[in-house]
């Protein structure tokens, strides 16, 4: 059993999947530019503006995307597991279980990539059998379910441990 609290951010390989989004992208205006140069019926000092305007543009959004993507975490405490979902700069999905409720906890691992570098989601099922809450790109998913499946059996109704 691990101490408690702990704390599991998401994968790196999030952050990785970012920054080649970021870069196909910045490649696509690239190409779009210059096949606009090219033709010679655009002015080129237009062009330079409209580059200048769509790198800061995605940069912007890959600086922001990669913070959101950091704030997301599971957290396993004294009282239950706390799960801050991040979906975009003002969206959360916060959900809370008390180690009582939950009946169980799943991992699977998403493709190749997933078997490789070891991660994948981890879903919480309370009692009742429905999967209540679910996070992706969490490193060693089997390990943290193992862990959470540990705890939940430990728990009592009355609160004791």
């Amino acid at each position: 059993m691990i101490p408690l609290p702990a704390r599991v951010y998401k994968s790196f390989f999030g952050y990785v999947i970012i920054a080649v989004a970021s870069a196909s992208t910045l490649g696509l205006v690239y190409v779009g530019l210059v096949s606009l140069i090219e033709s010679g019926t655009v002015d080129p000092y237009l062009v330079f503006w409209i580059a200048v305007v769509a790198v800061l543009s995605i940069v912007t959004v890959a600086i922001i995307q990669t913070w959101v993507y950091s704030l997301s975490y599971i957290e396993l405490n004294s009282d239950g597991i706390v799960i801050k979902n991040w979906i975009t700069l003002f969206v959360s999905k916060d959900e809370k279980f008390e180690w009582v409720r939950v009946s169980r906890s799943t991992a699977a691992k998403g493709g190749i990539f997933g078997q490789v570098l070891n991660y994948g989601a981890i879903s919480i099922e309370t009692n009742g059998g429905s999967v209540q809450a679910k996070i992706t790109m969490v490193p060693k998913p089997e390990y943290w379910q193992d862990q959470i499946n540990l705890k939940a059996d430990q728990a009592t109704i009355d609160g004791s441990n």
